[in-house]
């Protein structure tokens, strides 16, 4: 009885593992005008976020629109090259966290968001693997955009600062950006513990020495130990 009870806290422990957490969220709610050459923190006036801090830099020589009411909807905006968002998380990007962006469809192909550690914009014959892509459609709308996995060697695993370039030469508009992490992990906890485990049980659930000789479960299984 002693082994069940120590399995079923553990599976209890491995469900709770096993459930999505939000590493960052951010939601654009009102507009926001960034003075030329700064790097301005968008703050709770602009939007709502958790998990760390965001910022939007603009490049150009005149105040730009960072955050815009774009068909009724408040968005970030990548404007040109050098109009970008900065993210500093809380903790680090991992191996598996999950990047899920809502964003406007446009009429253009691979309209998208690159996503690298520098605010340098990548080059067209230096592109990163750690990027969001759009389909061309047929009608401007807001959908959710194919989620990016954050991999090991992508180029932003493992960083807690990392920056969003739009991916083509259109201006880019997206809202709802969240970063969430989970997985399976919690059940290879299970399945560990059992494998390691090793000891024998009599059928009463008692924990028995290995000089026992009888009928024993060990390692889920039953067999008769001489």
């Amino acid at each position: 009885m002693k082994k069940i009870f120590t399995l079923i806290a553990v599976a209890a422990m491995a469900i709770s593992m096993n459930a999505q957490t939000t590493v960052f969220s951010a939601v654009a709610t009102t507009a926001l005008d960034a003075p030329a050459g700064a790097e301005t923190e968008i703050t709770s006036a602009n939007a709502t976020i958790t998990g760390g801090k965001m910022y939007a830099i603009n490049g150009q020589d005149a105040a730009k629109a960072m955050i815009k009411v774009q068909h009724e909807v408040a968005a970030f905006q990548c404007t040109n090259n050098n109009t970008i968002f900065k993210f500093v998380l809380n903790e680090a990007l991992q191996a598996g966290d999950v990047i899920s962006v809502r964003m406007e469809s446009r009429d253009d192909t691979e309209l998208g968001l690159w996503f690298v550690d520098s605010d340098s914009r990548p080059s067209s014959d230096a592109v990163p693997a750690s990027k969001i892509v759009l389909a061309q459609a047929d009608a401007q709308a807001w959908v959710d955009a194919p989620t990016y996995t954050v991999a090991t060697g992508d180029g932003i695993c493992g960083k807690t600062t990392f920056y969003a370039h739009r991916h083509t030469g259109k201006s880019t508009y997206f809202t709802n950006f969240t970063i969430t992490r989970g997985g399976a992990a919690g059940i290879n906890v299970v399945k560990a513990v059992e494998a390691e485990n090793g000891a024998a049980y009599n059928l009463a659930g008692q924990k028995v020495a290995d000089d026992f000789k009888g009928v024993v479960i060990k390692n889920g299984k039953k067999m008769i130990q001489k």
